[in-house]
């Protein structure tokens, strides 16, 4: 956003943007920190699940949405600054059809994974090269991210995962479910890992990753009955319920969220000072996105605690990827 500031200051007018994103969740944060920093509250309209924009010259759009519209027939210079944000998605073919087609002044790629595991590589849409690049480690030692406390914590005797299918480069997730989801000794296991590493249970604000609905549903019914309060988010979950879990987690009324494929991108939850790993994730982008929930810097914690639970695994899951 202050990139685009100085950008307008250049050309002496406010100029046209596009802002790409996959979900609406992460437009409207987008458009939210453009009208905070341009200092004008109307700046921006968004473009997504059938809202039709006031204007186009300053658009937050869906890339979904950028393809139905049919918003490519514009002429290839009529945005001047465009900004794509996940931009590890950028080799997909619905980005491929938006990225071939624009020719803005200014094209910015924003990503925290740029390794994407297919071995392509994001680079080739942005001049060959990172125009910054800032890593993990860094981040940390700057004080722009949280610091972290990892446990990789020997899972439970008797769960193991090395005979479990291996299809499409991952595990069978109906096998997985099976193992995980109703195991009451896990989950008691999980519940004393907690207790163990996480110094007060009860001011916890913490995000669990499971593998399955059941999964999810499972883990916050043991929670509860602990007396840790807790809810269970899944893809069937509205958009107002999702939000008034994320309130209920940050005035202390839950103290876990367990998901299953959400809140990996794009949702800010500062507050989070606590993650659980509950399953092996395969792909290291994934880890560390759902890792990354939990490192925004705030003044209610020092640290994050992560707990990642780790069975024997199969042949086919590769460490290497991984460090």
């Amino acid at each position: 956003a202050f990139d685009y500031k100085k950008f307008c200051e250049r050309n002496g007018h406010k100029s046209s943007l596009l802002f790409v994103a996959h979900r609406k969740e992460i437009l409207e944060q987008a458009r939210a920190a453009f009208r905070q920093v341009l200092r004008d509250g109307s700046f921006g309209d968004i473009v997504a699940d059938g809202a039709q924009p006031s204007q186009m010259e300053h658009l937050f759009c869906t890339v979904q949405s950028w393809n139905s519209r049919e918003y490519y027939t514009l002429n290839p210079t009529h945005f001047q600054y465009v900004v794509l944000d996940e931009a590890h998605h950028a080799t997909a073919n619905s980005y491929q059809k938006l990225v071939k087609h624009i020719s803005p002044q200014s094209l910015l790629g924003l990503t925290a994974t740029p390794e994407r595991m297919d071995g392509g590589d994001i680079r080739d849409d942005f001049g060959g090269s990172f125009t910054h690049e800032i890593r993990l480690t860094e981040a940390i030692e700057r004080a722009l991210l949280c610091p972290f406390h990892y446990y990789g914590i020997p899972d439970l005797d008797g769960l193991d995962f090395s005979g479990i299918a291996w299809k499409r480069g991952g595990y069978d997730k109906s096998q997985l479910n099976e193992r995980l989801s109703g195991n009451k000794q896990r989950a008691n296991w999980v519940m004393s890992q907690l207790e163990r590493h996480v110094a007060d249970i009860q001011k916890m604000r913490g995000i669990g990753f499971c593998v399955s609905k059941q999964h999810a549903l499972f883990m916050a019914e043991v929670c509860n009955e602990y007396g840790v309060p807790a809810m269970a988010l899944i893809d069937s979950t509205s958009k107002e319920d999702r939000l008034q879990a994320q309130q209920r987690l940050e005035s202390h009324k839950i103290n876990l969220i367990f998901v299953v494929d959400l809140y990996n991108e794009g949702v800010d939850i500062p507050t989070v000072d606590t993650v659980l790993f509950l399953r092996p994730t395969e792909s290291l982008t994934l880890f560390l996105q759902q890792l990354g929930r939990g490192l925004r810097l705030h003044d209610d914690k020092s640290q994050l605690t992560v707990l990642d639970f780790i069975a024997p695994l199969s042949r086919h899951f590769s460490f290497a990827k991984r460090f």
